[in-house]
Formats: structure tokens, sequence, C-alpha cells
């Protein structure tokens, strides 16, 4: 094996497992040394900046570094000297993330002289990488990013991913750093992702990032909305950032023409932070919303993904929400003829909204819905029946909230035209939330992904025969139940309804809420998983607390009061919890303390 030439030998790893390549490492030293160079070493993720420094030292004296394409140090803060010698070490580096880096933060004071060279120096060991794709950057300034795109030629730069860092000043100042980055995106012309989160982003960004890149597919943003002059206030510390914001907060309220449609954007993703945003909605609010959905309408005709969330507790104004955004919401969903996934809590799928989104194609196949004021979960779904496509619909994210507490219970055999329905997700945040699994899937004959989120399943009035089920994923996600009742409820949902009726079950997941639990009561979680032979993993994630405080005074609490029993088929592969497990033996989970 040694004297195979070296491209055939690559060609063998690639198409060997790990487990394989690791045993062909013991046999022969080519292999091992090819492993090294080109697969051992590819990502590297550091949680400590002493072994960061650690390996720096190590890959600047071995041929190993070539082989370093990913490099993750978002946990650790590394000196500005220290960084300058990255792009050596790791010369053929293609993706960076790193966070919270800024030269001149907890720096000395320095000479105007010294930290101008210093930034040179940087720019120019940043420059040097000549493959590098894409960065993930968390600060105020972005001194690795913006040194990146300030080189003497276009740079192949794929992926911008800016998180704000608000330590290192106030939105307005951010936000002036912003527009300078977006200015230097004309520099990256192959850019294909922009995300952007905890920011302002006007629309006048938009037709500039785009005119500067045409490739742009997918863009995701997390933005702040100014609800009213009082919130300018907290923005800007001098009256020059102020006047530098106003054109782009005008942009936003009177909404930019646009020259030039974006046909190669796919993918759109829109967070309207809470920060700044009251209770009820104002008149800036809505402007500025009904303006961006009237420019994505215009701009994007070929988005395959939308996704716009209001991330605020404004949904109980005095108007009803879908009298607010629907007329622009409908306007922007007929114009969008390919799209396929459609995510968003600004308005219900009434009549009007369902009857814009453009059935000829019939190309919709994965849907969210939120309950509103005067629109039900169960009243959306019922709109959806005109839906010609409904085959089509493969997933669909169901979320019920208070506004759902006073009306009928829903009902799940409105599922039953989608035909083709494959993933089902259903979040209540509605408290005491309890629902049966045979309702749903015997609505749901296909499905093979289904989720439940702050729902306690129950077992009651079980049907005499129940057709075996073609699911292969169920999780359980933050189960917030405390009583032992609930906890018994579970058990025999699982015992007598949900595992017996899913004998092709491959993956089984279950998680609470962080929250204290009364110790002198345990909660016991038993799981029969014997007649599941096709199950191949199981994650337990029971996150108690193993000490709390009260009036600022920390309180120790004697150990979880948590068991899990499960029987595994034989066949089982991979068990993956909290702490380790000596199965089948019931075992107290200890996990996760709250500071």
């Amino acid at each position: 094996m040694d004297r195979l030439p070296r491209e055939l030998l690559l060609y063998i790893l690639s198409h060997l497992n790990f487990k394989d390549k690791l045993q062909c490492n013991l046999v022969s030293q080519e292999w091992h040394t090819r492993l090294k160079q080109t697969i051992l070493y590819q990502a590297l993720l550091f949680r400590n900046p002493y072994h960061l420094r650690q390996a720096i030292e190590f890959f600047t004296d071995t041929s190993c570094r070539e082989s370093v394409h990913r490099l993750d140090m978002s946990l650790c803060e590394l000196p500005v000297a220290s960084f300058m010698n990255l792009s050596l070490v790791f010369p053929r580096l293609k993706y960076l993330h790193i966070a919270d880096f800024d030269p001149k933060f907890k720096a000395p004071r320095r000479p105007l002289e010294m930290e101008a060279a210093i930034l040179s120096s940087l720019k120019k060991s940043v420059q040097r990488w000549e493959y590098l794709k894409g960065i993930v950057e968390r600060s105020g300034s972005y001194p690795i990013i913006m040194s990146f795109l300030k080189a003497p030629k276009p740079v192949y730069l794929t992926s911008i991913n800016i998180t704000y860092n608000k330590r290192h000043g106030s939105i307005g100042k951010y936000q002036h750093n912003l527009r300078s980055l977006i200015k230097l995106t004309r520099n990256a012309p192959y850019l294909e992702q922009f995300c952007a989160r905890f920011t302002f982003v006007s629309l006048l960004d938009f037709e500039e990032l785009h005119g500067n890149c045409p490739k742009l597919h997918t863009v995701s943003i997390t933005t702040h909305v100014c609800d009213s002059t009082t919130d300018l206030d907290k923005w800007f510390d001098s009256e020059a950032d102020f006047n530098h914001f106003m054109p782009y907060h005008r942009a936003n309220l009177e909404g930019v023409p646009v020259e030039r449609t974006a046909q190669s954007l796919r993918h759109l993703k829109i967070k309207l932070a809470k920060s700044f945003m009251s209770v009820r909605e104002t008149e800036m609010t809505v402007l500025t919303i009904n303006n961006w959905l009237q420019y994505i309408g215009q701009k994007y005709p070929n988005l395959t993904s939308f996704d716009m969330h209001k991330i605020s507790n404004g949904l109980e104004g005095m108007q009803a929400p879908e009298k607010q955004f629907e007329q622009h919401m409908s306007f922007a969903l007929s114009q969008m003829t390919s799209l396929e996934t459609f995510n968003s809590n600004l308005v219900p799928l009434t009549a009007q909204v369902v009857q814009s989104i453009p059935n000829a194609a019939g190309k919709l196949n994965q849907c969210t819905l939120y309950s509103f004021k005067h629109y039900a979960i169960q009243k959306q779904l019922e709109r959806m029946q005109s839906l010609n496509n409904l085959d089509k619909i493969k997933a669909l994210y169901i979320t019920s909230n208070k506004n759902d507490k006073q009306r009928a219970p829903l009902r799940f055999n409105l599922l039953e035209t989608f035909s083709n329905l494959t993933q089902l997700t259903f979040t209540s945040q509605v408290s005491n939330c309890k629902k049966q699994m045979s309702d749903i899937l015997a609505s749901t004959c296909h499905l093979e992904t289904l989720t439940l989120s702050g729902v306690c399943p129950i077992a009651l009035n079980l049907p005499v025969y129940k057709a075996e089920s073609n699911l292969k994923v169920l999780q359980i996600r933050r189960f917030n139940f405390f009583d032992p009742s609930d906890w018994l409820d579970l058990n025999l949902a699982l015992k007598n309804d949900i595992l017996p009726s899913c004998p092709r079950l491959r993956r089984f997941d279950f998680s609470t809420v962080r929250a204290e639990y009364r110790t002198d009561v345990s909660f016991l979680l038993a799981l029969d998983f014997r007649n599941n032979h096709h199950l191949q993993k199981v994650n337990i994630n029971l996150l108690a607390s193993t000490s709390y405080r009260i009036d600022g005074q920390k309180t120790d609490i004697a150990l979880c009061p948590f068991a899990v029993q499960p029987f595994l088929p034989k066949s089982f592969s991979e068990y993956t919890a909290c702490t380790l497990i000596d199965l089948p033996h019931p075992v107290l989970f200890n996990k996760d303390m709250i500071e």
C-alpha cells in the first residue's frame, strides 16, 4: 500500500468510512501520513485560549497545517499579535469563525502611529489568505472581515456572517460600521450568503448589497425596528451618527423604488427584534413592515424560502394583526411563483393570504401556522383546504399560543387532506396542553417525523384497532409538566399508544425544561423499545438543576429526582444522554446548574 500513487490513495480514502480509515492508518505509514495531511486536521475547534496557542506552535512546524480548512475560535480571545500569524500557520484556511476580537478592545492606550501600524499589519496578514470563503465574526467594527474586503483585488469570499456585540458601542455607531462593510462588499462579487444579527438594516442597504453582489442567494438578518423617536435617543452617542442614520430610517418609512430585481436570491429570512418594540404596534412599525413586504414582492420573484418574524409581544394591539399586514403580505406572496417554504407570524393564513399563494406551479411544500387573536389554527387549516396542491405539502409546523386557549381543541382529522405529509411539528405555548398521539397518527398515514414541544401525550379511549405507523423519528421536547400524574400519563401513552404502533421507529428524543423540581417527588420515564427493532438512537436530556437562587442566595438541592429505565432491542447501536448510563438500570440524572 505504501507504493500506491498519491492520487489513488486519496481516491480510496474518499470511499472509506472513518473506522476503516483508522484501520488503514495502523497498517501503513504512508496512509498514516496521508490521513494527517488530508483529513485528520481539516476542522479545528478551540474553547481554551491556551490550547489554541499550543496548536499555533504545533502547526507552525508541521506540513499538516495545509490540511486545516476550518478554524473555530469563537470561544477564545486571541491577542492581536498572535492573530497576525494565523494566515502563516493555516495558509489554506477556507472558513474562519471568530468572536469578540477587536485590536482596540481591552488594549492599553497606544500612540496613534502605533495603532495605525498595528491595523496595517493586521490587514496585510488577513489578506494573505487566498482560499478563504466564509467568515463568521462577532464584534462591533469587524476588523477581520473589513480587512479582508479591503484587498487590492476582488476576493472569493462566498459567506459573511456578522453579529453585533453591544459591548463595543451603541447601535448607532455599529450601524455606521455596517454601512462601511456593505460598501466594501463590492470587492466580494462572488458573495452568496449574507447574515447580520442585532443591527439596524434599511431597504437602502438591501439595494446596495444586491448591486455589489449579484450572485447573492441567501440573506438572513435580525434587525431592530424603531417604534418612536424616543428609541433614537438610546441608539446614538453623537449628532453626526444620528445625521448619518436618518436617510436610512426614512427609507424604511417611505419605501424605496426597485431598480432591478434580484433574480438569484432564493432564501430570505428576516427577524424584527423586540429590543425597542412597544407592546402595541405603532404607525412607524406598521409603515416599516408594509414597505418591506412591498419591496420583497417586487425585488425577489424567485424566492423559494421566505421567513419573516416579529419577535415581540405586540400581537395584541388595538387592531387585529391580520388587518395590518394582510394586504401587503398577500401582494408579496402573489409574486413568488417558486415559493416552497413559507414561515411568518405577521399574518395568519386568511382566505386572502391563501388565495395569493401561486397555485399553478404547486411548489409549496413547507408551511408554518401560528395562533392569532381572530384566527385560530383550526380556522387556518380550514382555509388551506382551498389550495390545489395540498398533496405537495410535506412539512407543517404548528404553534399554538394563548390565543387558542379559550377555543375548541384542535381537530387533527383536517390533516388527512395533506396526503403526503411526512413531517409535523406541534408546539404549544399554552399551559397543561395534552394531546392523544393516536389521533395525530391516524390522520397522517405517511408521517415519518413528529415533534411535540410543550405537549404531554396521553392515551385515553384508545381505538380497538390501530394501523401501524410509518413514524421513524419521535421528539418530545420542552416537557414542562411537574406533577407525577402527568408523568404517569406520559408513560402510559408511550407504553400503550405510541411505541406499539410505531415499529419502524429509528430515533427517540426527550427533553425537559430547565426548572426547579421538588426533591421529595420522583419522576420515572419508562421506555420499552424491545419491539422497536429498527431503533438506532435514543437521546434523553433532563434539564434539572442542582442548585437555584432565592433572594440572591444560592441554595443546593438533593440529586435530581429523575430516573430513566429503558429496555432496548438487541440491535440497538447508540444511546446518548446527559451523563454516561449503565443500561438497563435506573439512573439518577444530576445535570445543569442554574445560576
